[in-house]
């Protein structure tokens, strides 16, 4: 029996979509005290700066202060700051397996951000 192994790439900018909900997740547990429209740029920064670590693209979370001139940020502007800032910077190919990998990372400091509602429940969420 033969078997072989198909590589096939991916764009970068294909991964945010996929990640997209896990994102949003984390974004309206730091919406909570503003009613959930949009948070602080100083909540986010922390959340961007894990996000710019797994993918491995540094510093993504300066440009957040400039960004709008505002203090805040609703969820699709925070995810156009994504795409542009953090995704954009992305090699245009990566492996199916690195996407996968980053995505999984991604899945993971979304849900630690916002987990606690989901397990500080009378019949948590796991």
């Amino acid at each position: 029996l033969l078997t072989c192994t198909v590589y096939s790439g991916q764009q970068a900018g294909e991964m945010l979509p996929n990640v997209e909900n896990s994102v949003w997740h984390a974004f309206d547990y730091l919406a909570v005290e503003n009613g959930r429209i949009c948070t602080g740029k100083s909540k986010l920064k922390v959340l961007t700066a894990n996000l710019g670590h797994i993918l491995e693209v540094r510093g993504t979370e300066q440009g957040l202060d400039d960004f709008r001139g505002t203090p805040t940020l609703t969820f699709d502007q925070y995810r156009f700051y994504l795409e542009t800032e953090v995704f954009s910077a992305l090699p245009d190919q990566i492996s199916v397996d690195d996407q996968r990998s980053y995505e999984k990372k991604i899945d993971e400091v979304c849900w630690l951000i916002c987990n606690p509602p989901y397990l500080e429940r009378s019949n948590p969420v796991y």
